[in-house]
């Protein structure tokens, strides 16, 4: 009756929750709570009632989720005080401090969904949480199950933390799990949106944990490469990427690349890859040449052949095709950026595409006339332009590249760099999608305006 008399006179009188904290927590902590499930009020029970509160509350305010994360004998109290939990770290970035603690108190927890919530926020988390690793590796042998459609392990939970802390002890288990017939992670990313208050504790794709440990690819990437000739077109195209981002680094499977340049279906996915590493013995290099000639995603494989072999001709030659048909879209453009001064010639091209409709052409049209004849006249008030959102907490996906390639150009994108001083201070996260992926957009931008900063002093 206490709870719902505050939640009655809370609109008229919005200071009431603050003060009347306790006895909030009191009444959902009590078994009682479970008379609002007969409720038309509320319809989720215990976490509902506890969400349900958490919105009379102004933001942040972690004493309330701190409260409700105190030991409780009710599995569903623990489940639902770490769901808020992930609410309001989603969010807020302040509320790490406060929280963490009480998120590690809960890895042993004897529910298996209370400790995969737990071990899961601290994947979020990654390098904050880096100080409770060996809590972390304890969880590596857990393979109790969640009662859930794809049953995620606590194990599967703590390799991805170790991931995202970038700790070389899941290393072992994840090239076991990558070489059996689980591997503990989708195939594809799933996103989930920007909901104040709420988290999705999901695992990700088996290509973004191996995106997360770039500092181990040497290790890793032949049994990515072995892996790459049983892969569903999804998988395969995902973890060729995977591999382009690491770079020369990922050499070891260039054999396995090069016996997939003579699939048709395969052989695009191969030539990002061996584009992204950028070396390849003789006959991978003569393969891409082949294909560069005509046919579909032409430009793909001259582009890899440029990166492979250092000869711009062939690249030259099929992305001009493309620019005569009036055909250049922003993967494109982006290979036009890596051939530099050699595509100078299509310095006017590049210019109309910074005023397109298309906010990722502009952006990459901005990097490549910049990349190809040093402007910076046109490139930098475009990028800025892309990158002004980010001052009223507005996060894009292009917004990272956008502050990368300002980083690039250097001190002349200084003006660009000051309208950005203030966004890494923010408490409030940058982000435009929920559950881990939120987390590691607002590590990242920050982190890439970080840099920026730099060359403005």
């Amino acid at each position: 009756m206490r709870l719902a008399a505050v939640h009655a006179l809370a609109p008229s009188d919005p200071e009431l929750p603050v003060r009347q904290v306790g006895a909030l927590l009191e009444a959902i902590r009590d078994p009682s709570v479970e008379l609002w499930r007969k409720s038309s009020t509320v319809e989720a029970g215990v976490e509902g009632v506890q969400h349900w509160t958490a919105l009379l509350f102004p933001d942040p305010f972690p004493a309330f989720t701190l409260g409700l994360l105190a030991d409780h004998d009710n599995a569903d109290q623990r489940v639902g005080a770490l769901s808020l939990a992930g609410g309001q770290l989603a969010q807020w970035r302040s509320a790490n401090a406060g929280l963490l603690p009480a998120l590690v108190a809960r890895l042993h927890d004897s529910a298996p969904e209370v400790r995969f919530r737990a071990v899961e926020l601290l994947a979020c988390l990654g390098p904050a949480a880096a100080a409770y690793a060996d809590d972390v590796v304890a969880l590596l042998s857990d393979t109790a199950a969640r009662a859930t459609r794809d049953q995620e392990t606590v194990a599967e939970g703590a390799l991805w933390a170790l991931a995202r802390i970038n700790d070389a002890r899941c290393l072992p288990l994840l090239m076991g799990l990558m070489g059996g017939t689980r591997s503990g992670f989708a195939s594809v990313s799933a996103s989930y949106p920007v909901t104040a208050g709420w988290h999705y504790p999901v695992l990700p794709g088996l290509h973004e944990v191996l995106a997360a440990l770039p500092d181990h690819c040497e290790v890793l990437a032949p049994a990515v490469g072995h892996k790459l000739a049983s892969a569903d077109d999804h998988t395969l195209n995902r973890l060729c990427q995977v591999l382009a981002d690491w770079g020369p680094a990922a050499k070891a499977a260039i054999p396995d690349l090069f016996a997939l340049l003579g699939g048709d279906r395969t052989w695009p996915a191969a030539a990002v890859a061996l584009g992204g590493i950028g070396v390849a013995a003789d006959e991978p290099r003569d393969a891409l040449l082949a294909r560069s000639g005509s046919g579909d995603q032409a430009e793909l494989a001259a582009w890899a052949y440029w990166k492979v072999s250092g000869d711009p001709g062939p690249a030259l030659a099929a992305l001009g095709r493309m620019a005569t048909l009036g055909r250049l879209p922003h993967p494109a453009v982006r290979r036009l950026a890596d051939l530099g001064s050699h595509a100078a010639a299509f310095a006017d091209q590049l210019r109309a595409l910074t005023a397109a409709a298309d906010v990722w052409t502009r952006v990459e049209a901005a990097h490549a006339l910049w990349a190809t004849t040093g402007d910076t006249e046109i490139t930098v008030p475009a990028l800025a332009t892309a990158v002004q959102g980010l001052t009223k907490g507005a996060y894009q996906p292009v917004s990272l590249p956008a502050v990368r390639y300002l980083t690039q150009i250097g001190p002349a994108a200084a003006p660009a760099a000051d309208r950005l001083r203030d966004v890494t201070t923010a408490d409030q996260r940058l982000r435009c999608n929920g559950g881990w992926r939120g987390f590691a957009q607002d590590e990242a931008i920050r982190a890439a305006i970080t840099e920026l900063l730099k060359i403005s002093g």
